[in-house]
């Protein structure tokens, strides 16, 4: 029999045979998936290790680029000579910056630093102490109180008293052996901040030129119009996402401020620990001042309740200059979410992305936000909040 030379048949074996060489291709690759997906991450930590440096200075452009932008206006109005270019006074804008936060450091290493490593190594050494003070005021006061005789009651306050005691009666030997890994990830830490800031200066010099070079390549790809386009959106993702995180930063610096005065004038134990502890958390909008303010609440605890009381009325007065004063000038529009939607934000993000996620979900939310009601927009659908403007 002659066998007759069909292309459709032809194709047809070869279909097949690719779809098996593709199925046992995937199948070794599902089988060694575990090394593949450990091998990939390895790769990944290596090569961000090696670009930590300019990672850094990439994120300190981003965070800076308000201020010098402020400052350029500024240096704009004073500096009118006709002799002066507008590069000069960006490279000055850009220098003060830069001044400035030297200037800041060096404070911060020569007052806050060495004031927030005394206060820590203080309350880890009376971290026992408390724990036993803790322990006494339960036994006299709370154990014996009538309304807590039940069962139940005493079975809480009993297991309580018992986590109490087997969490926190070695912490301070805990914190110790620890605090010697933090000093060693601290050296590498700082070493490629340093190299990271040194690098940032270099970068903003260049910043326009690099960004005139990305928008026409981007111009070269999808033509004028749509780069004009990208660039709108850009630009405008940026005011939204930059703004609300230098804003953040900026406000944290000054409730850190003042919770450092009014904490001197009450007399607060670890009053630099606890100021900075109270700004660090402030960066998280609602949940974050009163999760700040609970280490401060227990130190005051443990001194007196008339000392818990001035630091409840201290932190609630700085909450309220924030909220109504500070945070409104600050912010402006720049996020124009309701208090639900960041909440909301908050809770998806923390639980999906742990710390980055609390720090960045609001402003993600924000643009996404953005792009939405842009695109309801451009069906010619009514909404109720403006996309513009998202700057500050």
């Amino acid at each position: 029999m002659r066998f007759k030379n069909d292309p459709k048949y032809f194709k047809v074996c070869l279909y097949i045979f690719l779809t098996a060489a593709a199925l046992m291709v995937f199948q070794r690759l599902m089988a060694g998936f575990d090394d593949i997906w450990r091998s990939l991450m390895s790769t990944l930590r290596f090569v961000v290790s090696v670009l930590t440096p300019v990672i850094y200075a990439f994120v300190l452009v981003y965070i800076l680029s308000p201020a010098v932008r402020v400052l350029e206006k500024v240096y704009a109005q004073i500096l009118t000579s006709k002799k002066i270019t507008p590069r000069q006074r960006q490279v000055t804008a850009i220098a003060t910056v830069y001044v400035l936060i030297l200037g800041g450091l060096g404070v911060a290493l020569a007052f806050v630093i060495p004031d927030i490593v005394r206060n820590a190594t203080e309350l880890i050494n009376s971290m026992p102490e408390y724990t036993r003070s803790m322990v006494d005021y339960y036994e006299k006061h709370i154990k014996v109180n009538p309304l807590l005789q039940s069962a139940l009651g005493q079975e809480v306050l009993n297991n309580g008293l018992n986590f109490i005691k087997d969490r926190f009666a070695d912490w301070s030997a805990v914190a110790l052996k620890n605090s010697f890994r933090f000093i060693g990830n601290t050296v590498g830490g700082v070493t490629n901040a340093v190299l990271g800031f040194v690098l940032s200066f270099y970068f903003f010099i260049e910043k326009h030129f690099l960004a005139r070079a990305i928008e026409k390549l981007i111009n070269a790809r999808f033509g004028k119009d749509r780069t004009k386009r990208i660039v709108n959106v850009t630009q405008e993702v940026d005011r939204v996402f930059g703004g609300y995180i230098s804003a953040k930063i900026l406000e944290s610096l000054i409730v850190y401020a003042m919770t450092q005065i009014a904490f001197s004038i009450l007399g607060v134990p670890y009053a630099t620990l606890m100021s900075v502890i109270v700004a660090v958390f402030n960066i998280i909008p609602y949940l974050g001042p009163v999760l700040g303010a609970l280490p401060a609440v227990l130190v005051g605890l443990s001194v007196s309740p008339l000392m818990t009381l001035g630091i409840g009325i201290a932190l609630a007065l700085i909450q309220a200059f924030d909220a109504y004063f500070l945070s409104p000038r600050l912010f402006g529009k720049a996020i124009g979410l309701r208090a639900s939607w960041v909440l909301l934000s908050l809770v998806v993000g923390g639980g999906l992305f742990g710390l980055w996620g609390l720090l960045l979900s609001v402003p993600v939310v924000a643009v996404i936000r953005y792009f939405v009601i842009r695109y309801i927009r451009k069906k010619n659908l009514q909404v109720d909040e403006p996309p513009e403007p998202m700057g500050t």
